[in-house]
């Protein structure tokens, strides 16, 4: 009959930290939300500067294509912010320390900035000309808040891929 604590013959104690994965305890996720939500706010900053710096570049209403091309290069702009702020603030406590580990996380990264820029892109292109077609709002106000909403969409998937996923 095997020891109390002994899933079967020849096999350790659970919880022996010699001979089991222990996993890293993630900071309070409250602490955590607040460092990612003010993250986001920077990111946020950052893609609708480039944004609308492209947008002054074109005409009021640029067509599909264009918008797709500005809110892909604001996005990436923020991902490259977030990536950095994220990495060494946010979720710092979580990250890997071997050299596999690091470049996991980082294609992890990659994956869900992917994801990301679907949803924010998808959002952007679906609800910008229903607003400007609504002619409630000026073009410029239509643009940035379906920009707004994109964001919003998209930063809450990130955060449950990051925490869950990225720097498990």
């Amino acid at each position: 009959m095997p020891e109390p604590g002994l899933s079967g013959a020849g096999t350790a104690p659970r919880g022996d930290p010699g001979t089991s994965v222990v996993a890293r305890a993630k900071p309070p996720w409250p602490k955590q939300f607040a460092k990612f939500v003010t993250v986001g706010v920077l990111n946020t900053a950052v893609e609708l500067i480039v944004y609308n710096g492209l947008l002054q570049l074109t005409s009021s209403n640029p067509g599909v294509a264009l918008l797709s091309l500005y809110s892909t290069l604001g996005v990436t702009a923020a991902i490259l912010n977030s990536y950095l702020l994220n990495t060494r603030w946010a979720f710092s406590g979580q990250s890997r320390e071997t050299q596999r580990g690091k470049w996991r996380q980082r294609l992890l990264f990659l994956a869900q900035a992917g994801v990301n820029i679907g949803i924010n892109d998808g959002v952007t292109i679906g609800i910008t000309p229903l607003l400007v077609g609504a002619h409630v709002f000026p073009v410029v106000v239509a643009q940035n808040l379906a920009k707004v909403l994109a964001m919003g969409a998209s930063s809450m998937s990130s955060y449950v891929m990051l925490r869950l996923v990225v720097f498990s």
